[in-house]
Parts: structure tokens; C-alpha cells; sequence
């Protein structure tokens, strides 16, 4: 399959709702690599078709991981596992 395609050819289009300072600060980031955000979300969906999957491990964390996350900078944000679900619903 070929999936490099001109501008004029793209034409699927796709919203999503984020939180707003997410989007700001993810934004930020972006531009100072030197790319929008829909750049990303098309770098992000070819990888996705790389990986045949995403690009990275997603679970919610088990006893081990979240005691890990009780030595590191991450524990200051979350004092239980409730709320780092909560946060990860916000995302």
C-alpha cells in the first residue's frame, strides 16, 4: 500500500475534544519542533500503520508500576491510583 499523498489529495478530516491547556502546552511543544499539530496527528496515524498498532504501551498501571511511580517526580502528582485514572480520563 502507498500512502504518501499531496495536499490536494488529503481529504479525511478529524476532530477530537481535548482539555484546553493540554492542547495549548501540546501545541507549544509542536511549534517548537517546528510542526502543527496536524502534522503530528498524520505522523502519528503512519506510525500507527508502521506498528500495525500503537506506537506505544498503553495499560493502566498494576502494584509494581504505581510503586515505581511512589520513587519518582509522577507520585508528587497523584497520591492514589483513583486519581491518576481520573487524569488519565481528562486526556
Amino acid at each position: 500500500m502507498e500512502y504518501n499523498a499531496n495536499m490536494s489529495e488529503l481529504t479525511g478530516k478529524i476532530q477530537v475534544r481535548v482539555n484546553q491547556k493540554v492542547k495549548e502546552d501540546t501545541e507549544a511543544i509542536f511549534e517548537k519542533m517546528g510542526i502543527s499539530a496536524s502534522d503530528a496527528i498524520r505522523l502519528f496515524y503512519h506510525n500507527v500503520l508502521l506498528n500495525q498498532g500503537l506506537p506505544f504501551e498503553v495499560r493502566i498501571p498494576n502494584a509494581e508500576t504505581i510503586a515505581a511511580m511512589e520513587d519518582t517526580e509522577v507520585a508528587e502528582r497523584f497520591t492514589s491510583e483513583d486519581e491518576f485514572k481520573d487524569f488519565l480520563e481528562t486526556l
